[in-house]
């Protein structure tokens, strides 16, 4: 049974409003995600990404929230690892991994203050959905790469159709599919190249 937390997630109708369902949700959100409904989006992106990333690859994890992202991919090599998040909250939960070298503090829908064309790999699980960012972020998220820099991603099957224009001028490199999402709704995993 869905949270009220997530109820709340999906049916934000501003930045405003998203970031204080996750200001309260912060302490009690992997408690209730992975622990209450065996969300694991973060490591299936991951593994998907792994075989695509060089070594030692500076790495972005965009809406980081907790740090779930970044404590699979500290655990399977020596990647430099950042956190971006909207909510402080959630970012102070990811620190304690001490897995990320940097955190910021940031809304995607603002002009971003870190370096163009730096990051090898960007990842953005559960960013993608109803409540939160869409694909007017692309661009951003391009301008963050390094020339053939990755974007992994996790996407529910059922809005692939609102990403597909802003993708086309990237690569697909690989999509895997899952049945097991929140609330039984088919996902994929994504990765693309810029």
């Amino acid at each position: 049974m869905p949270s009220e937390h997530l109820n709340r997630v999906y049916a934000a109708r501003s930045p405003q409003e998203l970031l204080q369902v996750y200001q309260e949700w912060a302490g009690s959100y992997e408690r209730d995600l992975v622990e209450g409904m065996g969300w694991d989006k973060p490591a299936k992106v991951g593994q998907t990404l792994l075989p695509y990333l060089p070594p030692q690859a500076h790495i972005l994890d965009v809406a980081a929230g907790t740090g779930l992202m970044g404590q699979f991919l500290h655990q399977h090599g020596q990647h430099d690892l950042s956190a971006l998040d909207f909510s402080a909250e959630m970012l102070e939960q990811a620190k304690k991994r001490g897995v990320y070298r940097s955190l910021h503090q940031h809304d995607l829908l603002l002009p971003v203050p870190l370096t163009q064309r730096s990051y090898d790999a960007i990842t953005a699980v559960g960013i993608f959905t109803e409540g939160h960012l869409g694909p007017e972020v692309l661009p951003t998220l391009r301008d963050l790469l390094k020339p053939q820099g990755l974007l992994a991603f996790s996407l529910r099957d059922d809005l692939e159709h609102v990403y597909r224009e802003a993708l086309e001028e990237w690569q697909l490199e690989t999509r895997q599919s899952f049945s097991d999402g929140l609330e039984a709704r088919p996902w994929s995993a994504w990765v693309y190249r810029a």
